[in-house]
């Protein structure tokens, strides 16, 4: 019930809380440093308050395994509570890691819920056709049962200990389904295939838990995980080997060192929202007779700017289903006075003719890694709002962060060899030129956070405007939740690996 009074209560408590004005406020073009806005006159907030808010959720993890080195997380709220969720995972199937970063909206039950949950739907699509059945049969006996994932958790992880049982049984059907195809599992293997069909059943799933009634009742917590809903994106690494899997309007920007020591960024994952026009030729091929309504001020139906996500079933299921969604809830006779006025939550929108209009299909893009290849960011679109059309900007942050992190150890001569006096001065040079990038975050995660919060065109860091960032009463007014992982990579493995495909 928590959960279901969370939705209802998302915004102030007299203003109209229909999903309409929920959704609007996904992916919204926030405003920039504003001088008329009071909280921009003046520092609310201390130096050191600062740096104290900016690393309370950052997170460092040693991985020391093949291809990655470490990765560095950290994220930051704008709504209460934060809708971001992030997992990380080592993948018992292929000896490889998943990294995922899940935008929530409407709420966070959703980003919660999968977040917790498409790990172990990706896992099993990496089994092979004995590892499947012998999974099947660890299940069969709790006991024994054989681990697909083990997450890396921290202390600020969270797993929905009422729904365990139902998520495990989803698990279990969902690996009986796999057995009975069992005889061309193997030969039509693809990692597009595998993770795409990961995404499609857990969305699958989520709509048969929550408009499926058990003993003639619907479950509200249940409801409320479908009918909100999150993007999402995940990297899978195993050696060299890259897939990212999108689904909606998170990003992926690899940051590649060239010969000449300059750096480049290679975007993974590309935005599936209103803006871009590939998605926009897909929703009118998919809705011909609907191009007059389909995109209104910048959203599908007006409702919601991201065009594939998990949940957000008021944009997938028949109007009826939707109609009469709305009649059994009401008949549990929820109070007003618990849960407010009640909201035109399952009702579809106007000009709903021909769902779905959103999907759960993910692109996946593939890289094969190489030793110039140092370092992956990941992060939901409250960074990529804040760095529009600059994501060669977030990667030389990035690099200067590495330059500058490389100066806090003491500088060593090499114990293998002499070094000539030339050698050591040019040393010396690089050092005190890297120095200047020393940032005042050791994580570099948080460190565009930083920049994105407090960043300006001509006067480097602002506290003026880090300040009222975080100290403002509404921050949704200027930003969104922002969720980064930077994954870093091992030059000496990725250089003994070139030939492995």
């Amino acid at each position: 019930m928590a959960l279901w009074k969370l939705v209802l209560h998302h915004g102030k408590p007299n203003r109209r809380s229909s999903i309409e004005n929920l959704l609007k406020h996904v992916s919204v073009r926030y405003a920039h440093f504003d001088p008329a806005d009071p909280h921009f006159a003046y520092p609310r907030l201390t130096k050191a308050q600062v740096t104290k808010i900016l690393q309370g959720n950052e997170r460092v993890m040693k991985i020391n395994h093949e291809a990655i080195s470490r990765f560095e997380s950290s994220r930051l709220a704008a709504n209460t509570p934060i809708e971001d969720r992030n997992s990380e995972g080592y993948c018992n199937a292929t000896d490889g890691y998943l990294f995922g970063i899940f935008d929530g909206h409407a709420g966070v039950a959703n980003a919660q819920a999968v977040s917790e949950r498409i790990f172990n739907y990706i896992a099993i699509n990496l089994l092979n056709a004995s590892e499947i059945k012998q999974f099947y049969h660890s299940m069969e006996d709790s006991n024994n049962e054989l681990k697909l994932v083990n997450f890396l958790t921290h202390n600020a992880t969270y797993f929905n200990s009422e729904n365990r049982d139902l998520y495990r049984d989803a698990i279990l059907n969902y690996t009986k389904d796999a057995i009975s195809s069992i005889s061309d599992w193997d030969s039509n293997f693809t990692m597009e295939k595998a993770l795409q069909s990961a995404f499609l059943r857990l969305d699958k799933d989520l709509e048969d838990e929550a408009f499926r009634p058990v003993d003639g009742k619907l479950n509200t917590q249940l409801l409320t995980i479908a009918l909100s809903g999150c993007c999402a994106l995940i990297a899978h690494i195993d050696g060299p080997h890259l897939h990212v899997a999108n689904l909606g309007d998170c990003g992926a920007v690899l940051g590649t060192r060239n010969e000449d020591g300059t750096w480049q960024a290679k975007s993974l994952a590309n935005a599936h929202h209103v803006d871009n026009e590939a998605e926009k030729s897909r929703l009118r091929e998919a809705h011909l007779n609907e191009t007059g309504s389909l995109m209104k001020d910048g959203r599908l139906l007006g409702v919601i700017e991201p065009t594939r996500t998990f949940g957000d079933f008021r944009l997938k299921l028949p109007a009826k289903l939707l109609k009469d969604t709305e009649a059994a809830v009401r008949s549990l006779r929820l109070h007003e006075e618990e849960v407010g006025p009640f909201p035109s939550y399952y009702m579809p929108p106007k000009n709903y003719y021909t769902p779905p209009y959103l999907i759960a299909k993910p692109e996946v893009l593939y890289h094969h890694l190489r030793p110039k290849d140092k370092f992956l960011v990941l992060a939901t679109d409250g960074l990529w709002n804040m760095f529009k059309d600059r994501e060669d900007r977030v990667i030389q942050l990035v690099a200067d962060h590495m330059d500058g992190a490389q100066t806090i150890e003491d500088f060593e001569l090499p114990k293998d060899r002499s070094m000539q006096l030339k050698e050591l001065n040019e040393r010396l040079k690089i050092r005190k030129q890297n120095i200047a990038k020393r940032a005042e975050d050791l994580n570099c995660a948080t460190h565009l956070i930083r920049n994105a919060l407090g960043g300006t065109p001509d006067q480097g860091l602002s506290h003026l405007q880090l300040s009222a960032m975080l100290s403002h009463p509404n921050p949704r007014l200027y930003r969104d939740d922002i969720t980064v992982t930077v994954i870093y990579f091992d030059e000496e493995y990725l250089t003994g690996n070139l030939s492995i495909t």
